[in-house]
């Protein structure tokens, strides 16, 4: 929906270049370092990474081809445009950008698994691998809600920077200006949900109790599949969306869907490394239960009511 700011690679039409590939192997652990970023780089059919790239003495902040120095030009003077209005210190930024290059490191160096899908950290061409480079950089440099955004599941110990940028830049096609377009929409209701602690205490925020509203709205979260993702069901026959109108407005569904993706899928995440330690997709298994559903359940109030969900 319009004030969703959560997407991944399933959506804006990007199946032709970064096609899903599902199995249930788990395949070994590699080593992926943004500190070393040839480590995200395709490698041939002997495990090889990209020499030329890899033996550039470079650093994450550092490299940028020269393919993209009009990019990079546009991004910087967009950037200066936006530090000249901000009025908040440098100071208050988002402390997962504000820790020491050490701990970072630390951070980044630790093993990722490789996923055999393009788009992925370890399948990256040098564009690819050049744009999340840039991408971070330019985290770097503007208003902190951006990076609050991106890094919401590394803050929770649930994601490694790497895949988390990644996640972002695969839903635009590795296109960093066309991430922030989608942030710019998103931020406002971001620093709304925050301010709120990303309604905890749900039943307050929706003034309804939750068992009653999952009468009428069947969605939840429940378990973990067996590669450690959340499972997130949805009974179609049973959802009522003239009643859900009838007991809460549109405005107070919000927090639910805040507080499932903020609060309950992150526990479910750490719940799924558990039980997986390889776990390394920030994403939930969604299950949806026709039983029932029928095309009359199709209308205007509805699909007002699911897209909320995002």
């Amino acid at each position: 929906s319009g004030k969703s700011i959560y997407f991944d690679a399933e959506e804006y039409d990007r199946v032709s270049l970064y096609p899903p590939i599902v199995s249930s192997k788990v395949p070994p652990s590699p080593v992926v370092s943004m500190q070393e970023p040839h480590s995200l780089c395709r490698t041939d059919k002997e495990g090889h990474h990209d020499r030329d790239l890899a033996n550039k003495e470079t650093s994450m902040m550092d490299l940028v081809l020269p393919e993209f120095d009009e990019a990079k030009e546009k991004f910087e003077k967009t950037s200066k445009m936006i530090r000249e209005k901000s009025h908040q210190n440098q100071a208050g930024l988002f402390k997962q950008a504000r820790r020491n290059t050490a701990a970072i490191r630390k951070e980044l160096e630790m093993p990722g698994v490789l996923l055999q899908e393009r788009g992925f950290p370890g399948q990256l061409d040098e564009k690819e691998l050049q744009r999340v480079q840039l991408f971070r950089k330019e985290l770097q440099k503007r208003d902190p809600v951006y990076t609050e955004i991106v890094y919401q599941f590394v803050e929770k110990e649930v994601e490694e920077e790497a895949y988390a940028l990644c996640r972002f830049l695969r839903a635009r096609k590795y296109e960093p200006d066309q991430v922030f377009e989608l942030l710019d929409q998103g931020k406002d209701i971001w620093k709304i949900a925050k301010e709120a602690n990303f309604y905890e205490d749900v039943e307050e925020a929706m003034g309804v109790s939750l068992p009653l509203f999952s009468t009428m709205y069947p969605f939840v979260y429940h378990g973990n599949a067996k590669n450690g993702c959340p499972v997130a069901y949805l009974k179609a026959g049973e959802l009522d969306a003239n009643c859900v109108k009838c007991v809460i407005t549109m405005n107070e569904v919000y927090p639910y869907f805040w507080n499932q993706y903020m609060h309950v899928m992150a526990g479910n995440l750490a719940n799924g490394k558990k039980s997986n330690p390889q776990l390394v997709r920030c994403e939930a298994i969604n299950v949806f239960d026709m039983k029932g559903f029928s095309r009359a359940q199709v209308t205007d109030t509805a699909t007002e009511v699911v897209k909320i969900s995002g």
